[in-house]
């Protein structure tokens, strides 16, 4: 750069770019300046993603938080983005409910907002709605914004009603090609084993039990003893008895994770490609899920006015582990069943007997040893987009986006499994699900600034969405060998189902946001959706929100202790879209009759005024910032 300025002259240079910490230089008759811009934490933060868009932090009027994942996988190493991000987020709660390492986290965002159906957030990645944390690779990740309340989430109408997670994944740097090799291991501990009786505890309270059942009177069976002194002394001095709720878990319970990417381009293109494998062992004995990610990302900057991409991801995984929480599950099982009671016979066969009264129950251990089931799934995705760029203010995106996936879930029953004890015959079955959907969002974006006092950031969003899935199962019982899922056709009964379900959803949605000398905001949308699961096909959702930085104000703008003092207060209307396909119609059932034919029956009426589930919402609240923070 060149710049002309008076000899001896004491100007200073500012030099500044947005995510940078401005440096001032003073020139004093220097003839060459070099200047090294580092990253400003506070500036990067100050642009956040609020769904179809991005939005001045500053500005925003709603309830966003947000995290760069980076830094949060550095302090909690993790395969899974939902661990790093534990008590990182205000608002939402993140738990492992079964130690199962194959199943997502569950993620309540200001707690369960349906009635009835799943309160799991809308996972947006990339722009691209659907997804899962878990099957994302950490590493892939650049940040991730929450949209907590409805006048933030009514942008995705019938889809926001438990929250949105937005998932924005890297982009690679500009000359300059990076290789990152990451792996880590990670053990875990079960932090709090329930409480239950110890063996010298349930012993004593058992014989207790028994002189209050069977009470000392005339004519009455005499009080039951269910153990001796002898025993009780051999539970008390520990040569006797058994702690299940301990023996069911992995103390440690190791999972490794593994990742390359290689990134780089030039003004005209850049690229991410990125690998990585993921073996986890669930803290319950018996559970494991091993899993694979790919990505290839690729930016063009074809004209200055156009811009193209395309992104290219999934993965596989692979699980198995015994029934967790089901019930009578391994955890509830584990539980009530008593210390004293070793978990194997003489004979090396399971105890399945509870020792009060005799009664039949299967032994939590048996749970460990049933685990002849595996369950696969492969993902895999395809994205594109293009944008044009009519000016510096005004911009369209076109996306496209098709997702495939296909699993299988095997299991076995044999003589020793639980459905056995239960049911007195063997089983096996394998079920097979194909998914295809696809997503077009059209995006119309116009951010204007007027004489430092004005602000304007408007969105105009079309959007249709295809969704097709198939699933088939076969079920065999009375095995004749123990060939299991892998030779279902040898047994003595057979049953097969199938069902095929196929919805659409059209949208639309306007969105302004308008800032009055950076203290004064005011942003509103509305959005309609028209689903094919309705006989009323359209709804609409409004939202409206004010703020006020009071920082800005003239009272507070020459002190340094308060950055932001932001008021905020919204409202919303956001819907769930958890109704089955097709519910507004009857469904029909097949009956077989006593000759041979088959009859079918209404077997779920008709609900032709069936709408969704809607959730209206007032949102107030204080932001604060200290110190620029």
């Amino acid at each position: 750069y060149k710049i002309d300025i008076l000899s001896g002259s004491s100007d200073i240079l500012v030099f500044s770019y947005v995510g940078m910490e401005t440096v001032e230089m003073t020139v004093s008759g220097k003839t060459i300046i070099n200047v090294t811009l580092s990253d400003s934490e506070m500036e990067l933060s100050e642009v956040v993603v609020v769904g179809y868009g991005v939005q001045r932090k500053s500005d925003l009027t709603g309830a966003v938080a947000s995290v760069k994942v980076t830094e949060a996988i550095k302090n909690v190493p993790s395969a899974d983005v939902s661990n790093a991000l534990q008590g990182s987020l205000a608002g939402v709660a993140i738990v492992s409910g079964t130690g199962d390492p194959s199943k997502d986290m569950t993620i309540r965002i200001r707690g369960v907002n349906s009635i009835s159906s799943d309160s799991q957030p809308l996972v947006v990645v990339d722009g691209f709605i659907g997804g899962s944390l878990k099957s994302l690779n950490p590493s892939d990740i650049q940040s991730i914004e929450v949209l907590k309340d409805a006048s933030a989430t009514a942008v995705y109408g019938s889809l926001g009603a438990n929250g949105v997670i937005l998932v924005t994944t890297k982009r690679p740097q500009k000359d300059k090609m990076i290789v990152s090799v990451n792996s880590f291991f990670n053990f875990q501990t079960v932090y709090k084993y329930p409480d239950v009786l110890s063996p010298g505890e349930f012993v004593r309270f058992a014989n207790a039990y028994g002189q209050e059942y069977y009470p000392t009177m005339p004519n009455t069976p005499p009080p039951v003893v269910f153990y001796t002194d002898d025993q009780i002394k051999a539970f008390d001095d520990g040569k006797d008895g058994f702690n299940y709720v301990k023996a069911i878990f992995n103390n440690p319970a190791v999972s490794h994770n593994h990742d390359l990417s290689i990134s780089g381009g030039s003004d005209k293109a850049t690229y991410l490609a990125s690998v990585r494998y993921a073996g986890s062992e669930g803290v319950v004995k018996m559970s494991r899920n091993d899993a694979v990610n790919y990505r290839l990302k690729i930016d063009n900057n074809i004209r200055s006015w156009l811009n193209a991409g395309f992104n290219v991801y999934g993965d596989y995984s692979r699980s198995s582990g015994p029934r967790i929480n089901n019930y009578e599950g391994l955890m509830q099982t584990a539980i009530n069943w008593p210390t004293t009671a070793m978990p194997q016979n003489p004979d090396g066969t399971f105890s399945n007997v509870f020792p009060i009264k005799g009664l039949a129950a299967y032994n939590p251990m048996a749970y460990i040893d049933d685990c002849n089931n595996v369950f696969q799934v492969l993902n895999s995705n395809m994205q594109g987009y293009a944008e044009i760029m009519f000016s510096k203010d005004l911009k369209f995106r076109s996306q496209f986006g098709v997702a495939f996936t296909q699993s299988l879930d095997q299991s076995t029953s044999d003589r020793e499994s639980y459905f056995y004890f239960k049911n007195n015959r063997t089983q096996a079955y394998s079920t097979s699900a194909w998914n295809l959907s696809w997503l077009n969002t059209n995006i119309l974006n116009y951010v204007k600034e007027f004489n430092e006092d004005h602000r304007v950031n408007a969105t105009a969003v079309f959007e249709q969405s295809y969704y097709n899935m198939y699933n088939h199962r076969s079920t065999a019982e009375l095995l004749a060998f123990d060939l299991g899922y892998d030779a279902l056709d040898w047994a003595d009964k057979f049953y097969t189902s199938s069902v095929r379900e196929i919805s659409t959803l059209m949208s639309g949605m306007m969105r302004v946001n308008y800032v009055f000398k950076n203290r004064y905001m005011i942003t509103a949308s509305y959005r309609a959706d028209g689903s094919s699961r309705l006989y009323n096909k359209w709804d609409y959702f409004p939202s409206f929100a004010l703020a006020w930085d009071m920082a800005q104000e003239n009272f507070l703008k020459n002190q340094q202790l308060i950055s932001q003092l932001k008021l905020r207060a919204g409202y919303g209307v956001v819907g769930n879209q958890a109704i089955a396909p097709y519910s507004i119609y009857s469904r029909m059932e097949a009956v077989a009759n006593s000759d041979g034919t088959t009859s079918y029956v209404v077997g779920r009426p008709a609900s032709p005024d069936l709408s969704w589930e809607r959730n209206e919402q007032l949102n107030a609240g204080i932001d604060m910032a200290f110190l620029k923070g």
